[in-house]
Order: structure tokens, then C-alpha cells, then sequence
């Protein structure tokens, strides 16, 4: 048996085939709101809205050079996202949010669908924190450029340290060690749990008897990555409960880093957009630096922010020398969301912005 059912970082399907990169038409433009990233970037629509579980707003706008928000998990009503007199409960850790080619656009998205639904709006307003008038003037920045778990590449350590000094010089304060009190080991099997136990609510009742069976086959002592995932996507509730408790622990400890931090600049991939491999999951590696790493892995950037709820902007940094964009986000506390936007929007102003690929920029 094989992994299925999980968050993939390109955008094909028997419908509607396979959509290309912008920038280079050999690789993938991420996933899976890849063909939103790929129409924002060739000038095809001004703004797209995505969901993201696993990335698949953040990844796509990374690798196809735009702008994109992950908010604050059910910040955005979730209503919208389906058909039409459609009810549906919030997803675990699963949000939407706006793709767009600026930070101003973002802000104008998050304003427009942020908020409670009908029924809490008997009780809650929308009252979220604005950025700080003094623009970077001040800002505590956390920059949080590699990690053992899941190595980038050197040029996009490379690209979230320009930005760093970028910040530096405008007046930011930028402390480059500061980590929240918990490994980052911990936090991605925290988030792969409960991520493949959401993920696996949607498989047919055919394949997910089929997938018991095979488990129940399983060696006990098995404790290799593929039974992990397996036995995850059969969690019980009070499986699912004990990681739902690991990761308040994890919220409250971002909290507390938040206390002494206004955002945290990460990487969100490994590496730039990779080729086009519509392989088999477990056929599939990632290169990153001449160095193969599961496919999977990739999930790390994303997974250490999304599993606690915390918003994250991503915003493109530039061509790398293939001309393929390199973006890096933004995260900061829960309901900080135009604050991580605000702090895109200033370096929008500096110089990370959206740069069409030549072929639609009349090059």
C-alpha cells in the first residue's frame, strides 16, 4: 500500500491536465492552489483565493512569485468555499485565503472575508491589531533561516538573511537565535498526526476499510515513516485528542515567544520550483543542495506554523540565476494578520515585490 490522500506541491489532475510554471514551463507552479499562483503570475486575474493544510497557498506563491496569506485558522468563513447553501464544519488546521500579485491587495482580501459567520456574529466582532505607524522602525524580528529537520537550499537560507538585513537597516531589531521552547522534531509529529488523521476523514468508506486491514498487517514494532502515517490516518478520537493537546501546549508556547518577538521570517520550501514529477508518493525525493531528501519533508516550513493556527504571509524576494522566484514568509502571532501583511507591504516598498516571468512582461 502506498501513502495517499496527502498535500502535494504541484497542480494535475485527469481533467484538466498539468499546469505549468510561469517562469519555466518544466516545473511545477506548487500546489495544490497552484493553478491560482501559476494565473496570478502569466496576468490571467488580479486575485485568487486558495486553502492551505499543508502549504498549498504558501508553497504556490513562493513558487510562482506572488503574494499569499495563510490567516488565522477560521479567521476567513469557510462558507464561501464551497458550493452555494453548502454547510460545512471548520477543517483542522485547514484555512482559505488570498493569492494576490501585492500586499495591499492581501490586506484588502483579508478585510473583505475576515470575520465571524452569522451565528457568532450574535456575540463577536472583528477588532484585529493594525501594524505599527512606525513601519520597521522598532520591529522584533526573529529569523529562523534552516532547520536539521527539513535543510533549505543556501540560496533561499541565502534570500531569508538578505531580507533580515534588509529589515536590519530600516530599523528592525533582528535577534537570529530565539526559538519557541519546544524542538522542531516535536512540532512536525505533532502536525503529521493530526494532519493525516484530518486528511484521511475524506477517503471513501471503501479505501479507508481497505487501509485498516492492511494496517491491522503491520508489524507492532513497525515504526518506519510509511507505518506512522498509516496508523495516523486510523487515529481514534482519543488518539486525535492527546495530539489536539499537544498542540495547545504548542499554541501557548508560540504565545509566549510572541511575548518577546512582533514576527518570525522563515523559509517556507526547501529549494525554488522542482521539475514536474507525477511519479508515485513513494516513488518521489526532493533534491535540495545535491542532496535527496524524502519528498515529504517539504511539508516541514509549513507544518511548523499552520499546526498552531499562527498567521503567515508569503512574499517573493526575487529570481534565483535559472529565474525561478524565491519567496519566504511571515509569521506571526494568531489575529496578527495585517501585521504580517504590513511588514510584506514595507518591504513590497523595498524592493520584494511581484516580477512578471518575461514571457508575459513583454521581454
Amino acid at each position: 500500500m502506498t501513502i495517499d490522500q496527502c498535500p502535494d506541491f504541484q497542480s494535475y489532475n485527469d481533467v484538466y491536465g498539468t499546469t505549468n510554471n510561469p517562469y519555466n514551463l518544466e516545473r511545477t507552479p506548487g500546489g495544490s492552489s497552484g493553478g491560482s499562483a501559476a494565473a496570478l503570475a502569466a496576468g490571467l486575474t488580479a486575485l485568487e483565493t486558495g486553502s492551505d493544510i499543508g502549504g498549498s497557498i504558501r508553497n504556490p506563491a513562493h513558487f510562482c512569485g506572488v503574494f499569499g496569506h495563510k490567516p488565522t485558522w477560521n479567521l476567513l468563513w469557510m462558507r464561501g468555499h464551497s458550493a452555494p447553501q453548502d454547510i460545512r464544519a471548520s477543517s483542522d488546521i485547514s484555512v482559505i485565503g488570498p493569492l494576490a500579485r501585492s500586499a495591499s491587495d492581501l490586506d484588502t482580501a483579508v478585510r473583505t472575508m475576515a470575520g465571524p459567520d452569522d451565528i457568532m456574529a450574535r456575540g463577536y466582532r472583528l477588532d484585529l491589531p493594525e501594524p505599527s505607524p512606525k513601519g520597521l522602525k522598532g520591529l522584533r524580528v526573529a529569523v529562523w533561516d534552516d532547520d536539521s529537520h527539513c535543510p533549505v537550499s543556501a540560496e533561499v537560507r541565502a534570500r531569508v538573511d538578505t531580507v533580515a538585513e534588509l529589515l536590519s537597516s530600516e530599523g528592525a531589531v533582528i535577534d537570529r537565535s530565539a526559538r519557541p521552547d519546544f524542538s522542531s522534531e516535536h512540532s512536525h509529529e505533532v502536525y503529521e498526526n493530526l494532519l493525516h488523521a484530518t486528511m484521511s476523514a475524506r477517503k471513501p468508506d471503501e479505501e479507508y476499510e481497505s487501509l485498516k486491514r492492511y494496517v491491522d498487517t503491520l508489524d507492532p514494532d513497525d515504526r518506519s515513516q510509511a507505518a506512522r502515517v498509516f496508523r495516523a490516518q486510523l487515529s481514534s478520537f482519543k488518539e486525535w485528542r492527546q495530539n489536539n493537546e499537544l498542540r495547545e501546549h504548542l499554541r501557548w508556547k508560540w504565545h509566549d515567544y510572541f511575548q518577546q518577538h512582533d514576527v518570525l521570517l522563515t523559509p517556507i520550501m526547501p529549494t525554488a520550483a522542482f521539475p514536474h514529477d507525477h511519479r508515485p508518493f513513494a516513488d518521489r525525493t526532493i533534491m535540495v543542495d545535491n542532496q535527496e531528501m524524502p519528498y515529504f519533508h517539504q511539508t516541514f516550513w509549513a507544518g511548523l506554523t499552520g499546526v498552531a493556527f499562527l498567521p503567515s504571509t508569503v512574499i517573493p524576494t526575487g529570481l534565483n540565476a535559472e529565474g525561478l522566484p524565491i519567496g519566504l514568509q511571515i509569521v506571526g502571532p494568531e489575529y496578527s494578520d495585517l501585521i504580517t501583511i504590513g511588514v510584506a507591504h514595507e518591504l513590497e516598498l523595498r524592493g520584494c515585490r511581484f516580477q512578471p516571468p518575461e514571457a508575459y512582461s513583454g521581454a
